[in-house]
């Protein structure tokens, strides 16, 4: 199955990652839909205005089953949920509180997946897990060892996965998770480590780092784009649960001092006192062989040449 002419749909389309796939859609010459909310911020694809929107705020059964009756989808790309690990950490009464981690990432997408499977259960899902499933688990992570999250986001994010295979085990539901590393690239949010780095930088602050000797596992966001397009190609991945990574683990202060060099700033790099939060883990790195198997897939943007690109874009006017 090539995706020109393929019809698309979207949910998370306004976010980094959702965003960046909606562009490589359409120049892929795809039929894109897009799920949005309300409160879901359009700038990122101002320019693409015209790629026909739902906007569904409740997420209930209903509203995604009209949806998916009238867009008939032959892929649902699944971005939209609860991001973060520290957030979900939060008390109950905080935006990123258990509860919301769990409405997100497990009940939203399962009424997602229960809508496909009524309403067109030919769709393949192709959706975004996260190496913070892995949790404690040993490093590299891969996929056929037992996970042992710590966060809630961690979590709810594993719960979706597992319910994903059930589905396609109960029903046949063609549902695919891609487990990223952690992602970067051009229009990304400033909370994230790299960006609030670069925009040091470009801004002549000190920059104070959490935990720089923890190591991390980073990859551009063109290589996870090209990942799950593949996976709503590629044949005899139903079911399958694939890391997207580098491969290459690095600490999070050489990350730092890189994007100081390539940035020719002179600003100061201050190292915190190590977290005591569980959920900010020492070691974050994935074994990708499966996905370079089941899709032909490897990440091919350095490390260099990714930090590059996405301080290119940051002194974009």
């Amino acid at each position: 199955m090539s995706l020109r002419g393929a019809s698309a749909l979207v949910t998370g389309a306004t976010g980094f990652l959702g965003s960046h796939l909606v562009r490589a859609l359409v120049r892929a010459g795809a039929d894109v839909h897009l799920i949005v909310r309300t409160s879901s911020h359009p700038d990122r694809l101002a320019d693409l205005s015209d790629v026909p929107r739902t906007t569904i705020d409740d997420w209930s059964s209903e509203a995604l089953t009209s949806c998916l009756r009238a867009v008939r989808p032959d892929v649902v790309f699944h971005l939209a949920g609860h991001t973060g690990t520290r957030r979900s950490m939060e008390t109950s009464s905080g935006a990123g509180s258990f509860a919301d981690a769990f409405e997100a990432n497990t009940t939203q997408t399962l009424r997602l997946m229960l809508a496909v499977a009524d309403a067109h259960p030919t769709a393949r899902i192709v959706r975004t897990g996260g190496l913070a499933e892995y949790g404690i688990a040993p490093v590299p992570f891969h996929e056929d060892q037992r996970e042992a999250p710590v966060s809630p986001y961690g979590v709810t994010q594993l719960a979706a996965t597992h319910l994903g295979q059930t589905l396609y085990r109960d029903r046949g539901l063609a549902v695919t998770t891609i487990r990223p590393a952690l992602t970067y690239g051009p229009d990304q949010s400033p909370g994230f480590l790299i960006p609030a780095v670069i925009d040091a930088c470009m801004n002549h602050r000190p920059f104070t780092l959490r935990s720089p000797h923890h190591t991390r596992d980073f990859v551009y966001v063109d290589d996870v784009i090209d990942a799950l397009m593949r996976a709503g190609t590629a044949p005899h991945v139903a079911g399958e649960i694939m890391n997207a990574g580098s491969g290459r683990e690095i600490r999070i202060g050489d990350v730092a001092d890189l994007i100081v060099r390539l940035s020719h700033a002179d600003i100061e790099l201050r190292s915190d006192t190590v977290s005591t939060d569980p959920a900010d883990l020492a070691r974050l790195v994935c074994d990708s062989r499966k996905a370079a198997k089941a899709l032909g897939w490897t990440a091919t943007t350095t490390l260099e040449a990714g930090l590059s690109k996405a301080i290119a874009s940051y002194r974009r006017p």
